[in-house]
């Protein structure tokens, strides 16, 4: 509705301009010079709309769709062990290689969610989640249609009981829960506008005793505890993605077509109001010309040009 009031407005916005144009460029008092001038003000100005429409519809192409999915690559981890009585502390930073395919930057960082925090929890058999430590992620920045660098930083503690528990031969499951946010920065005519999106995903790993040294499976990433597709030790690492929940992703077309649109449409009756315009100047310029020549060459009085003899 504010779109369609926007264009409404608009249109009689640009019908008063047009008539008081018109009237000025067709008026009586106006020489022909001043009419031709008048024409070439108004089709630059066409011109102009012109260009727009075609700015704004190249920029339509090219947020279709608003948010392309983020896909970030596994480029190993560092990995810190440290006795901590009564247990030992591992600091786990995750580096990932990120690729941008949307036209415009990004900008990945910690979201907030105040029902499912960030941390790093042991998974019980009864499905509970015990925490045990904390997880967030390393603010970085992404340019358009770039790759770059992306971190997750993590850090536990595990006590005595579960590392003798993993000693005896026995495995835990680690889920590392975080919520990601990825800011997006669009511009038109150098306006720029912000909008940022959040993604709660759940990492989980096995880990057990390997010689005496904790060791992890690879981490695979899912929606939720349950869609976690765990890998064994031997596997390899896998991609993880950030994306819109289709619902959002509809949304955010929506609004983007709805408001470019509606200025394509007005751009486009500016140019093709203008364009009338113009093309009434030159045509009330070519009919003053017209009327001039009439006017010069008109019929030749009777005896003109004859020669008369006079006596005194």
């Amino acid at each position: 509705l504010k779109h369609s009031l926007a264009v409404f407005h608009g249109r009689a916005a640009v019908s008063r301009v047009l008539s008081l144009s018109l009237s000025l460029c067709r008026s009586p008092h106006m020489s022909k010079g001043a009419r031709l001038g008048c024409g070439v003000c108004l089709c630059s100005v066409s011109l102009v709309a012109l260009s727009l429409v075609i700015y704004t519809l190249v920029a339509i192409i090219r947020l279709t769709p608003v948010f392309r999915t983020i896909t970030c690559n596994p480029k190993g981890s560092d990995v810190s062990v440290q006795q901590k009585a009564p247990g030992v502390n591992i600091t786990i930073t995750t580096n990932q290689e990120c690729d941008n395919p949307n036209p415009y930057d990004v900008g990945l960082g910690p979201g907030e969610n105040e029902e499912f925090p960030s941390g790093v929890f042991i998974l019980e058999e009864t499905g509970t989640l015990t925490q045990c430590g904390n997880a967030s992620v390393i603010p970085t920045h992404l340019e358009a249609e770039g790759v770059g660098p992306a971190q997750l930083f993590s850090t536990f503690v595990l006590r005595i009981q579960e590392l003798a528990f993993m000693a005896s031969g026995g495995e835990i499951k680690l889920i590392i829960r975080y919520t990601g946010k990825a800011t997006i920065t669009t511009s038109y005519l150098n306006q720029r506008r912000q909008q940022s999106t959040a993604q709660l995903k759940y990492c989980g790993s096995r880990m057990t005793m390997v010689n005496a040294t904790p060791t992890m499976s690879p981490a695979r990433c899912a929606m939720s505890v349950n869609e976690i597709n765990w890998a064994e030790y031997g596997d390899g690492p896998k991609p993880s993605q950030m994306a819109m929940s289709p619902d959002q992703l509809a949304q955010a077309n929506r609004t983007k077509n709805m408001g470019l649109g509606a200025l394509m449409v007005l751009q486009l009756l500016l140019c093709l109001a203008f364009g009338g315009c113009a093309f009434a100047a030159f045509r009330s310029a070519r009919r003053m010309t017209r009327k001039n020549v009439d006017v010069e060459e008109g019929p030749v009085p009777e005896g003109y040009g004859e020669t008369k003899e006079i006596r005194l």
